[in-house]
């Protein structure tokens, strides 16, 4: 006799745990799930951390689209998983720290190269801690007088309040990242200054695309 077999692979991961896939980040949702299940709320809150330095924002206003891929939606409802995001952001100690797995990870070894990032919202502070935790030299620019980009000046207060994106912002600037604000390109910064004076760019390109005309470099 013979019988089909599939080795799994990489795709067949991805379609076994839908929910999962269909988050930006691959949040572990279906494992932070577990643990509130199992009324471990820390471990928890590390598994939804861990790839995403806006939980608590997230656990307030994410588009979920993890729920729309959950597969319990196929025998009565998807699961509440972001309502459960935000349950394990309300029950985590910030005694103990907004990542308290950093606390015992090696110190990145630092880098040489800088990294200039363009505009403060939710895309340009991620790519800021990402960076500062590989070690590099990151600064952000700003035009807006506060950052957070849409989190701030788009979600009202009574749906995101605003201590929330300020604890946010404050983990992420606390990795050594710097901060400009009302600080506009093409006015008080060009693109010849920061191609000069950093290692690599980080910007929308749609936003200034009359600047990067003439430069002969990728942006994204």
């Amino acid at each position: 006799m013979r019988y089909q077999v599939k080795i799994p692979d990489q795709e067949y991961f991805d379609q076994n745990i839908p929910c999962r896939t269909a988050c930006p980040i691959h949040t572990e949702c279906g494992r932070y799930v577990q643990e509130i299940g199992l009324s471990q709320d820390e471990e928890a809150y590390l598994l939804a951390r861990a790839p995403n330095p806006f939980a608590y924002v997230l656990g307030r206003v994410c588009a979920h689209p993890c729920e729309d891929a959950c597969r319990r939606g196929r025998i009565d409802q998807p699961l509440a998983i972001c309502a459960l995001k935000r349950y394990a952001t309300d029950r985590h100690n910030l005694g103990l720290g907004h990542d308290p797995a950093r606390k015992k990870m090696p110190r990145p070894q630092k880098r040489s190269q800088r990294v200039a990032i363009i505009g403060a919202g939710a895309c340009g502070l991620t790519c800021a801690h990402d960076l500062a935790l590989l070690g590099y030299s990151v600064e952000v620019f700003e035009s807006a007088p506060v950052p957070g980009g849409m989190l701030y000046l788009g979600i009202p207060h009574f749906r995101l309040p605003r201590e929330i994106i300020k604890m946010e912002v404050e983990n992420i600037l606390a990795l050594g990242v710097t901060l400009h604000t009302q600080t506009t390109l093409g006015r008080d910064c060009s693109l010849s200054q920061l191609r000069s004076d950093f290692d690599a760019l980080l910007l929308r390109s749609e936003e200034h695309t009359s600047e990067l005309q003439s430069h002969s470099f990728i942006s994204y």
